[in-house]
């Protein structure tokens, strides 16, 4: 009598990845030709396994390509390759921006190693700062601030109520696995030789790091070497004291102690001179009150709606700002169709308001170290 087969085995990792890619609207197909490519329908082709690096694995492959629909916009789900131009270097900046948001995804869960990237660009995310979103020279700059923009989306749907729990349930497998292997020899942990022996996995050869874990406000404790992680919060721009109490803008309902160390948001102090975040892409509309003076003397700038009028928009950014670089803006389907207004950042010129003395209500609502002001920033990606 033939055995009849109920049951397959599949590694743990990648049903779990799989089973987040799904719920993201993502149908992965392996094998073929391609390494990693998508149809812009929604399908993500990977290669098979023998096709991937000996430290390479599916959860990674996964996880990287979730990284470049963020770092492409929610729209890019829609582009085949997100958008990006596979042929040549010409994307590398938006490359090297997807491999910046991928560490800074993996580190609050020790994970940097484990599903750290593959292929020649592996180079250079093993080069990153502790702080990938650290600037080591002028022309990091477009990468961080992609990468910055992106981690934002990441804390929205559809991605944050399934990276999260993702990343928390591969923590928790590995660390199982770690404690079998420590408890195979009674007395001392077996050797590198003998885990990799044991281990059936490609990736778990590589070393699990330390969870810095997380703060009360929701945000990562910083990893040694990281900026802020001497700090405490009474030395953070975003900590608000009152009725003798201190509070994290980022949770305003939950004190916090006195000596708590300061998460990966820490921040000294906000200059609006090379922000701009309010007066860019973290809004679409500044509303004008009937009252503001400049419905009086600036009516060219307004645009008329129902009820009211609204600051003129260029460029994704209200009419009266002056300063700042434009990134350009991702890719459509057609190498010439841009299909979101670009990113800012400071240049030469500092981020100024042309019209400043004459600002709308609205405008001022957005006072310096506020909670409008950190919401903003959030926006753009500028504080975490």
């Amino acid at each position: 009598m033939q055995r009849e087969i109920k049951s397959q085995y599949e590694d743990p990792l990648s049903s779990l990845w799989l089973e987040a890619a799904k719920t993201l609207g993502l149908h992965v197909k392996r094998g073929g030709d391609a390494y990693a490519t998508t149809d812009g329908q929604g399908t993500l082709f990977l290669g098979a396994d023998s096709t991937l690096d000996p430290d390479d694995c599916l959860a990674q492959m996964i996880l990287h390509e979730i990284c470049h629909w963020l770092v492409q916009g929610r729209d890019s789900i829609h582009w085949p390759d997100w958008g990006l131009d596979n042929e040549t270097n010409g994307d590398e900046e938006l490359e090297h921006s997807c491999l910046r948001l991928q560490r800074a995804i993996l580190q609050p869960y020790g994970l940097e190693n484990i599903l750290a990237p593959t292929t020649d660009f592996r180079l250079f995310y093993d080069s990153l700062p502790p702080d990938p979103f650290s600037e080591r020279e002028l022309s990091d700059r477009e990468s961080i601030a992609r990468a910055r923009a992106a981690l934002q989306r990441s804390k929205k749907n559809p991605w944050r109520p399934v990276l999260q729990p993702t990343l928390q349930a591969t923590r928790k497998i590995l660390e199982a696995l770690d404690a079998g292997f420590a408890s195979l020899t009674p007395t001392k942990k077996p050797s590198a030789t003998q885990v990799n022996e044991l281990r059936t996995l490609p990736l778990l050869t590589r070393e699990l790091q330390a969870s810095s874990g997380f703060h009360p406000n929701g945000l990562p404790f910083p990893q040694q070497s990281q900026p802020g992680w001497s700090e405490n919060c009474a030395s953070c721009a975003w900590s608000s004291e009152e009725g003798g109490k201190r509070f994290c803008l980022r949770s305003p309902q939950q004190p916090l102690a006195p000596d708590i160390p300061t998460c990966v948001g820490f921040e000294t102090n906000v200059d609006c001179l090379t922000c701009g975040a309010c007066c860019r892409e973290a809004y679409d509309t500044v509303e004008v009150q009937e009252s503001d003076l400049v419905r009086k003397k600036h009516l060219p700038l307004l645009e008329e709606r129902t009820g009211g009028y609204d600051m003129k928009r260029r460029d994704g950014r209200c009419i009266c700002l002056r300063g700042g670089q434009a990134l350009t803006p991702p890719r459509g389907p057609s190498i010439t169709e841009r299909v979101t207004p670009p990113l800012w950042i400071p240049s030469g010129e500092p981020f100024t308001c042309a019209i400043y003395g004459e600002r709308p209500q609205t405008c001022h609502d957005f006072t310096l170290g506020s909670e409008h002001c950190l919401s903003a920033r959030q926006e753009v990606g500028l504080s975490r």
